[in-house]
């Protein structure tokens, strides 16, 4: 069974309820009438204002801030303490405010309450406190504690909710435009609102994107029964007249956009809603240069050429692409035969990506720069071709003479000729036929001639004597001239002269010919016979 102590620490507690209870009414009061208050002084600034969306953005967390506020003051706070969430009152200050409204108790509360914290210091005298605590208890077990507050009392602090709870639902009924116009617009604080005009800018343009650097057309349409003659866009603050096609139709040209722009068309004090121009990235090869390493054979200079794909070069040659893009994550050079996928190695001094490669040509190619940006390429390839001049066979000729006095002497002169220059030019020869009579490592030979190896035309001079060779009636022999070229990208290719043949006279032709040798001599003899005898008839006249 509970004691008469329990009773009353019980009624205290029941106090204390009633006690946040009669603060929650309060502050409820207190709060309607303040937040109203706050909200009309909100709204009615943006109705007489009509700020823009920065402005409209400090007005609506402003009061909504102060409205939070007065609602955790307020209502939260003696809510929470009613439900014991936080801290509440003491029982010795729970006693203070019964005392004062009740005469009979005075401090005689709080003296028990006194008491029970004696008997837990003095454990002495505990009996005789603890008679005390049970004699005040049943003294103080009549007195209503709760009723020392009265909730109805707190009608009095309606004078404050309604009087702008009223001025709220008048405004309402009355002009509900001058509350729900300003509400609306703090609530889409972020939104752009323009004034109702008697026409309407109606934009064209469907997409408002535009490749950077680009220029775009913008087209404006004007609705209503009356329209203004001149039409403004304003862009960052500049007031650009638009250029009239038709009564109701104006069109703007963006130039040359290099990044996002909000603009809106204004004409006779009415202004539109902003619109955003997008910049999307536009993928394009801005600058590059070629620097053509030629094979080193040739003795040329390297060199560089910028801004041009289309170059002719010497079989062999090694070309190194530095090309500088815009908006631009990866590059193809795309040739007839493979495909060269490069990725940035480094960044110019604008921050653009810099790609390079490298390719080897021993025979012509088309190729084509794409660059690309994610999804995106480039609107155009840019086509170039380079031409791969061969390294030519060289070319020789050679006339023969012979020595009208000795037959087996051979007098050769000759011209060489080649695009880049010479490494060697032998002189061969070798018996096809007969031989017998030459030992076998003379049957076959060659001999070297000296040359310039830079020139590319030059002429040369050779004599050959076969009577060194010991030839026999029916020999043949082949004799010929062959220059290699310094080619040194596919190895050195080589030209032969004509194939001449030295063919010694037989037994059976040398018969003939000594056969014809003595009949031109009898003949010259019966010839010469005649003559005398011719003469001698004439010296006979003479006489």
């Amino acid at each position: 069974m509970r004691s008469d102590h329990d009773l009353l620490i019980a009624k205290l507690d029941a106090f204390i309820r009633k006690y946040y209870k009669d603060r929650l009414i309060r502050g409820a009061l207190y709060a309607t009438a303040l937040v109203v208050v706050v909200f009309l002084a909100v709204t009615l600034l943006e109705y007489v204002g009509r700020f823009g969306t920065v402005a409209r953005t400090v007005l609506f967390w402003g009061g909504l801030v102060a409205m939070l506020y007065i609602l955790a003051r307020f209502v939260v706070d003696p809510l929470v303490r009613l439900f014991r969430l936080g801290p509440v009152i003491s029982h010795a200050e729970a006693a203070r405010i019964v005392g004062l409204h009740f005469a009979e108790v005075k401090d005689k509360l709080l003296n028990t309450l006194q008491l029970r914290d004696m008997a837990a210091a003095e454990p002495g005298q505990q009996a005789l406190i603890e008679a005390a605590i049970q004699q005040r208890s049943r003294e103080l077990g009549p007195v209503p504690f709760a009723n020392a507050i009265d909730l109805r009392r707190n009608t009095r602090y309606l004078r404050y909710a309604v009087p702008p709870l009223a001025l709220l639902l008048v405004l309402l009924v009355a002009s509900p435009s001058l509350i729900t116009g300003p509400t609306q617009r703090l609530i889409r604080h972020g939104s752009e609102f323009v004034p109702e005009a008697p026409f309407r800018f109606v934009l064209v343009n469907k997409d408002l994107s535009v490749p950077e650097q680009q220029d775009l057309e913008v087209l404006v349409d004007l609705e209503g029964d009356v329209v203004p003659q001149q039409v403004e866009v304003v862009v960052q603050g500049q007031r650009i007249p638009l250029v009239k096609q038709d009564a109701r139709r104006f069109v703007h040209r963006f130039r040359n956009v290099q990044q996002d722009q909000v603009f809106h068309f204004t004409a006779e004090g009415f202004r539109s809603t902003d619109h955003t121009l997008k910049v999307v990235p536009h993928p394009m090869v801005l600058d590059f240069r070629m620097a053509l390493q030629f094979p080193a054979y040739l003795g040329l200079e390297n060199t560089t050429v910028s801004n041009t794909g289309d170059v002719t070069v010497p079989a062999g040659t090694r070309i190194t692409w530095d090309l500088q893009a815009r908006s631009t994550d990866l590059l193809e050079l795309v040739f007839d035969d493979t495909t060269l996928v490069l990725d940035p190695v480094a960044r110019s001094g604008a921050g653009e990506p810099v790609f390079k490669a490298q390719r080897r040509f021993l025979a012509g190619r088309s190729y084509r720069m794409n660059a690309r940006k994610g999804e995106r390429t480039s609107d155009a390839d840019l086509l170039y071709r380079v031409e791969v001049v061969p390294d030519l066979y060289p070319t020789i000729q050679v006339e023969m003479r012979a020595d009208s006095t000795a037959p087996k002497r051979l007098f050769y002169r000759g011209e060489i000729g080649d695009d880049h220059g010479f490494k060697r030019l032998v002189f061969h020869y070798r018996f096809v036929q007969g031989g017998d009579s030459v030992p076998a490592e003379q049957r076959s030979g060659s001999t070297e001639l000296r040359i310039a190896p830079r020139e590319v035309r030059q002429e040369f001079y050779h004599s050959w004597d076969l009577y060194d060779l010991q030839l026999s009636p029916g020999d043949r022999v082949e004799h010929w001239f062959e220059v290699w070229d310094n080619d040194g990208v596919m190895g050195s290719k080589s030209t032969r002269s004509a194939t001449q043949v030295f063919a010694a006279p037989t037994l059976r032709e040398l018969s003939r010919q000594q056969e014809q040798d003595s009949e031109a001599i009898k003949a010259s003899l019966q010839q010469g016979a005649q003559e005398a005898r011719d003469l001698q008839r004439e010296l006979n006249k003479l006489r």
